[in-house]
């Protein structure tokens, strides 16, 4: 029963490419039975512009533009692909300062959106994720990475607590080009307080697969020994794929096997879905993950479940 609730398309993010009814093509294509639509939320002042969307001569008001039109043609695929794939319509956020958690409430309201990615990309203002070069500007202006992951994990608590997002998107994202940071012991304990604050609301935490080939780690955000605390802590997981392109749908999926497998996170695996009788948004517990068809087709045998 594989899905994906962390999806973006060329067509509505400058940094994507390709359309988003071929990334729900391909999501069909590969075997997904749920896909969620979460394109970035967006962003209210020009200095947030990403390169890209200056080169393209972009403003506030056009990226507001852009997910409007977004959110419409999510909705057009929702119905036209119904029969076929459980498609949610969402939003990933951005915390750039304490302004964003009212435009987050504002564009969850006035677009009725289905679920909301939880995600902070900035720290201070600055954006950190953009490539390498960025994340290394950013940390310049801290005195040590740790203090700079301390930023970020208040950022991201705040955000928690004020949004309560239905999924936690790439929960350490900060140690995307630090791969081999150890947290000191102020940092680790920032990330067992989000976690609880998580876990006491009822989140779900990505295992966002983007970054494992591409940081040569080959491991997923949250690395393993965070998510070894979320799930001895009662957390619940879903998965991404995070694709920022048809070609990315499921990327890397088959080497997440492997971690789920042999940190035992199969049993914590949940989906998200419309109740047809609440009509409410529900977290379904996907039983015997590991053993579903699609990863046969991806060269994994459930003997080795």
């Amino acid at each position: 029963m594989p899905f994906s609730y962390h999806t973006h398309s060329g067509q509505f993010c400058k940094h994507a490419t390709g359309t988003l009814e071929e990334v729900v093509q391909q999501a069909i294509e590969v075997g997904y039975t749920h896909v969620g639509l979460s394109e970035h939320m967006p962003r209210k002042e020009p200095c947030d512009l990403y390169p890209e969307e200056e080169e393209l001569h972009m403003t506030p008001a056009d990226l507001d533009q852009q997910f409007t039109d977004y959110v419409s043609e999510a909705k057009r695929l929702q119905r036209l692909y119904s029969s076929r794939i459980h498609i949610l319509v969402g939003m990933e956020t951005e915390y750039i300062r304490p302004s964003c958690v009212q435009e987050i409430l504002r564009l969850q309201e006035v677009h009725s959106l289905d679920y909301v990615v939880g995600s902070v990309h900035h720290v201070e203002g600055m954006a950190f994720d953009f490539d390498e070069e960025w994340f290394q500007r950013c940390e310049a202006r801290y005195s040590s990475l740790h203090a700079m992951c301390n930023v970020y994990y208040s950022d991201q608590f705040a955000l928690l607590t004020q949004i309560q997002p239905h999924v936690v998107g790439h929960f350490d994202r900060i140690q995307v080009y630090q791969s081999d940071y150890k947290p000191d012991r102020a940092v680790w304990e920032a990330i067992q307080k989000n976690i609880k604050y998580c876990i006491d609301y009822g989140a779900l935490f990505e295992i966002n697969t983007h970054y494992m080939a591409s940081t040569g780690t080959g491991q997923p955000s949250p690395n393993t020994d965070i998510l070894k605390c979320i799930v001895c802590s009662g957390g619940r997981l879903t998965l991404s794929d995070d694709c920022h392109a048809p070609a990315g749908v499921a990327a890397n999926y088959e080497s997440v096997y492997d971690i789920i497998r042999d940190h035992g996170l199969d049993d914590h695996i949940y989906c998200l879905e419309f109740d047809n009788t609440t009509k409410s948004l529900t977290q379904k517990p996907v039983h015997n993950f590991l053993q579903h068809p699609f990863w046969q087709k991806a060269g994994k045998s459930k003997c080795s479940v």
